[in-house]
């Protein structure tokens, strides 16, 4: 896509989109975080201005101003952040707020964010300081995301994430009241990871791209390609 995030990056890019699988995976070397009920959303910040970015590379800064304005305030000039866009209704995820977010105007726009404001949930960085980490591992990337994230405050925060399969089951059984859709699993080493779980008819397999899928909702799993 060429946007300017694309400049921050060398060219055009597309973002990593996950892929249901059929079980979790129990092998060593893999990373597992809460799948959000948002939309997927990139936070690139240069000269001191920041843009929102849907994963097709829409520009939602308008949509989300209250995110535009932190990133601009929190993120270091050249940083590109991966994540998802949310909102909380009380203790549970409000999937309908963020989708009155984009039909609405500018002005809507903000009168809603200071009704009902957005967060914005980082899981991966894309660069820093200017420089492209896509080709990092993901446990280095890790690591410099949670450098970043030392510094930043809501409604900026950092997604959790763990090498430890009985605590990620954990938030499985745990996080489902708040609108937590299921779980991603992606390899340290950056590779392709093929997991969901299996013998559980609340979850959905299906592709994992930041937006509902029609029907029920359901729990979901995957990996991030």
């Amino acid at each position: 896509m060429s946007t300017p995030r694309a400049a921050l990056l060398g060219g055009p890019f597309e973002l990593a989109l996950a892929k249901a699988v059929p079980s979790v995976p129990t092998r060593a070397g893999i990373q597992y975080e809460p799948k959000w009920d948002g939309f997927r959303a990139v936070a690139c910040v240069g000269e001191g201005t920041a843009v929102i970015y849907s994963r097709n590379g829409t520009d939602l800064s308008a949509r989300f101003p209250e995110l535009s304005a932190a990133a601009a305030d929190q993120i270091p000039d050249g940083c590109v952040l991966d994540g998802e866009a949310v909102i909380w209704g009380g203790d549970r995820l409000d999937f309908d707020a963020l989708q009155r977010r984009l039909g609405a105007s500018p002005a809507t726009a903000r009168r809603l964010a200071a009704e009902q404001p957005a967060s914005f949930v980082a899981f991966d960085v894309l660069a820093v300081l200017g420089r492209d980490v896509r080709t990092m591992p993901l446990s280095d990337r890790r690591r410099l995301l949670e450098e970043l994230a030392a510094g930043l405050a809501p409604p900026l925060e950092l997604s959790p994430a763990t090498t430890d399969r009985a605590e990620a089951m954990r938030w499985w059984d745990e996080l489902a009241h708040t609108g937590i859709e299921g779980l991603m699993a992606n390899s340290l080493l950056n590779e392709r990871v093929d997991a969901v779980r299996e013998g559980d008819d609340s979850c959905r397999v299906g592709v994992c791209t930041g937006f509902r899928q029609g029907g029920p909702s359901r729990r979901r799993l995957g990996c991030r390609l």
